[in-house]
């Protein structure tokens, strides 16, 4: 290509129109300060123009800053406690393109900004001011939506308060978002393997989620179901809840979890694992009685493994030691007066 031809190639490309950058329409906070997502400043809103996503717009459900509390119901305790005193802490938020229009969305603080909404409807603003309003401050108007996930959670996290599912959901949305389980337990505070068990509890079936939900069963039984496929895991939870009701306190143990567990991959005799409790039961009978001693020696030893890992029932122990766990604990007789 000789030197003219360049030359023209350059001169319509510089002739070219540069493309037009969208001008986004901007709102003021209270101070009468264009919000432009400035980092620096600390902002004054009045609690209808913050944002709170999954509240005030529908989202994709990709949406970083979506959280499902968002719509939970409103503490009027700490309604009237941000009425008399105000937001005591600053929200965290970011610059967002709604609708063609620059708007400040709450990352950590949507409770604290509901709060204010609910004051300010119910007029409980302390005497001498217009309304409760609420400081802010900007994160980076160009961190990415995983940073987002991450911040909106671990802000929020220790002061949150939340119960087991959701702290699983959080760890199950940053899982879900490309984030490795080892920086998500460092985000949440807590060790990998519960970051395991976190995310497979929060995929687990509706089955399963109800009966966490609603106490009928403990988390740590929950998750020994958790990792079974989700056709399997409505058929355990009915009969890891039917082994339980049969027990004379009715409460749900991790034993009964494993023998559903076991039966849904299709152990014939799947059993509860004895438990320490059994255990000792032998070893103290053991100690008084030879009878006991001589039958637990004569016991084939990966029989006896077997039924400690619930994989069989107590037919495959001797008979002896059959009758030590069937035996009930005596009381001991009342002190005499």
């Amino acid at each position: 290509m000789d030197n003219e031809t360049e030359n023209m190639k350059t001169a319509v490309e510089d002739s070219k129109p540069e493309p037009k950058v969208k001008k986004l329409k901007v709102i003021k906070d209270e101070n009468g300060v264009p919000f432009d997502g400035n980092t620096e400043t600390r902002w004054k809103f009045d609690p209808d123009d913050l944002m709170i996503i999954g509240l005030d717009n529908l989202p994709t459900t990709d949406e970083a800053l979506l959280e499902d509390g968002a719509t939970t119901k409103i503490d009027e305790r700490q309604v009237a406690s941000v009425g008399r005193d105000g937001v005591l802490v600053d929200v965290m938020i970011v610059a967002k393109d709604i609708d063609g229009t620059l708007r400040p969305v709450v990352v950590d603080g949507r409770h604290r900004t509901r709060w204010a909404r609910r004051a300010n409807t119910l007029k409980l603003h302390g005497t001498g001011k217009s309304k409760v309003f609420v400081h802010a401050r900007c994160v980076e108007s160009d961190t990415t939506d995983e940073m987002l996930r991450v911040e909106k959670h671990t802000l929020n996290y220790v002061r949150a308060n939340r119960n087991i599912m959701a702290q699983a959901q959080a760890a199950k949305e940053l899982h879900d978002a490309g984030r490795k389980s080892a920086d998500i337990a460092l985000d949440l505070g807590v060790s990998v393997g519960t970051i395991e068990n976190f995310v497979a509890l929060a995929g687990g079936t509706k089955q399963l989620v109800d009966a966490v939900n609603k106490g009928a069963m403990p988390v740590s039984a929950a998750y020994k179901l958790a990792k079974l496929a989700p056709e399997k895991q409505a058929e355990s939870v009915k009969q890891t809840l039917a082994l339980a009701k049969a027990e004379p306190k009715g409460k749900t143990k991790v034993s009964h979890a494993n023998a559903a567990k076991n039966r849904a991959k299709g152990k014939e005799d799947a059993t509860p694992r004895p438990g320490i409790g059994k255990l000792r039961k032998i070893f103290n009978a053991a100690k008084g009685d030879e009878k006991v001693l001589d039958s637990l020696s004569e016991c084939e030893p990966i029989d006896f493994i077997r039924w400690l890992l619930g994989e069989v029932s107590e037919r495959v122990l001797p008979p002896a030691i059959k009758e030590v766990l069937k035996a009930r604990k005596k009381k001991s007789a009342a002190p005499a007066e």
